[in-house]
């Protein structure tokens, strides 16, 4: 059978208009290079030594986990974290998020951003990119622009509040020009229990075929912050893209990078400063950055911790035959003992007493021992107004500054800080009937430790007679007082007569 040939002619037009319409849809088609990103965070090595972060292997800018082997920070640092975009095309915008957790398991882990040479200041996002100079030559970046405030941290974590500030920093950039970052993904509505990520977009506009970003992640001061300790494993993470299904056209999905194949300046802007393009612009191309994501573990953090102790003897004993019972008179030494039982310092010392009931302070008799190596120094009472008492432990405590950490060994820095004070036993009368116990409890306290209330109790001398109780027999017309006591452990009722003066006469004049 013979097909005709107006069928091969039409065959062949079809082919032909096809090809056309490729070839045209190509020519119209932006031509750039598929970017690549790669997520890196700063190494700084197992005793912090590496600040510029240029290294090889397992320090330096590396991703993936890293432990206390690898990196040294504590709380209250910004740890260096970077983004690496290559395979660019220069005058050609692109826009991407990174992404990091704020808590985990409702503790506080990287709670917001701010610049990346906060902690480190010779910090070298460049190292290993075609923008290295070279060690001590971190080249002067290209563009910064100012981090938004955060509203994930007006959020609940934990029925607890962040109470802290957020410190202002910015992005930075080599090889392109920021022109925009916000459309955070967390806006705080939400309890940070439930939604503990947050996000950031930004773009800018290429000025080289690789641009790199960098930025500081602030390790949550979990106690002096956020009223919380510290959340357990490797809860410090980044990564590429947005989170909480959060993505602004012409992005249309959260681990979306666009490339709009044209300058800033020319493209139109949402009221927020995004570019204002649909996902099928033609001028939009859709790159996937990949679930690359680093991370660091709380072993990482230098531990912070302290112990406190109270004790109390008899210094001056009236009666030595009844030791170690106290009696009216006595002289009592109370000696609290602060240890720091962690690697970073515990912050802003405060140690708080009251004078223990039923005693008297002895003036000038505080006196504080920075090594509890009885090296006592006496400290001032408080005789300026507005203090009330000359106790320099009450009304605010005594601020005994920073009780220094070891930074060599994980979970003991055993630093100690002692502080003393004598009282004297009040007169037996002062003291209620029935009171067994001198009893006092202080408040050791500090900006980055949950406080701690240390007591000491001294036992009375049950043979020491106390203040007696009296009552009368009638209300109006009384003729009788029960006296009632304790002398020597017997009790003891003795009742008086009471006669009523004679009348006065009135004399008439």
């Amino acid at each position: 059978m013979f097909l005709e040939r107006s069928y091969f002619r039409h065959l062949f037009t079809l082919a032909a208009f096809a090809l056309m319409l490729a070839v045209i849809t190509v020519l119209a088609s932006p031509a750039y290079a598929a970017p690549a990103t790669t997520i890196q965070q700063c190494a700084n090595g197992g005793d912090g030594s590496i600040t510029d972060c240029r290294s090889s292997g397992s320090t330096g800018w590396v991703n993936g986990n890293v432990g206390a082997s690898k990196s040294q920070y504590q709380e209250g640092d910004f740890l260096p974290v970077r983004q690496v975009h290559s395979d660019l095309t220069v005058g050609y915008v692109y826009c991407a998020a990174m992404s990091w957790d704020v808590a985990k398991n409702g503790k506080p882990a990287v709670d917001y951003l701010s610049s990346y040479d906060i902690t480190l200041p010779d910090a070298d996002p460049t190292h290993n990119t075609i923008h290295d100079l070279g060690a001590g030559n971190r080249p002067p970046a290209d563009s910064t622009i100012a981090i938004p405030p955060d509203p994930a941290l007006t959020a609940m974590m934990n029925g607890h509040v962040f109470t802290g500030t957020q410190e202002p920093g910015v992005l930075t950039m080599w090889g392109g020009t920021l022109h925009f970052v916000g459309n955070y993904s967390n806006d705080g509505t939400v309890d940070l229990n439930t939604k503990f990520e947050n996000s950031l977009e930004y773009c800018w506009e290429a000025t080289a075929t690789e641009s790199v970003i960098a930025w500081g992640g602030h390790i949550a001061k979990s106690f002096a912050d956020w009223g919380l300790t510290r959340p357990s494993g490797s809860p410090y993470h980044f990564a590429n893209g947005s989170k909480n299904l959060q993505f602004s056209p012409p992005r249309d999905a959260t681990n979306d990078m666009v490339c709009i194949a044209d300058n800033w300046d020319d493209l139109p802007l949402t009221a927020e400063g995004f570019p204002n393009l649909t996902e099928d612009d033609p001028l939009v191309s859709h790159n996937t950055m990949g679930a690359q994501e680093v991370q660091m573990s709380v072993d990482a953090i230098l531990s912070i911790g302290m112990t406190a102790t109270k004790s109390v003897e008899v210094e001056t004993d009236v009666s030595p035959m009844s030791a170690p019972l106290v009696s009216p008179g006595d002289v009592l030494r109370y000696e609290i003992q602060v240890t720091s039982t962690g690697q970073a310092d515990v912050l802003s010392l405060n140690i708080a007493d009251a004078i223990p009931t039923y005693t008297t302070y002895n003036p000038n008799s505080t006196e504080i021992d920075a090594s509890c190596d009885d090296s006592w120094v006496g400290i001032a009472d408080d005789t300026v107004p507005p203090a009330l008492t000359a106790f320099p432990l009450d009304e605010g405590g005594y601020d005994a500054g920073n009780l220094a950490g070891s930074t060599t060994t994980q979970g003991g820095g055993d630093t100690v800080y002692c502080v003393a004070f004598d009282v004297t036993v009040n007169a037996a009368m002062s003291i209620p009937e029935g009171t067994t116990e001198i009893c006092n409890t202080a408040t050791v306290s500090s900006e980055n430790v949950p406080p701690i209330n240390p007591e000491a109790c001294s036992t009375i001398d049950p043979s020491v007679p106390l203040a007696v109780t009296l009552s009368r027999s009638a209300v109006a017309s009384a003729d009788s007082l029960t006296i009632m006591g304790v002398l020597f452990g017997a009790l003891i009722l003795m009742t008086l007569a009471i006669v009523a003066p004679p009348a006065l006469s009135r004399r008439r004049h």
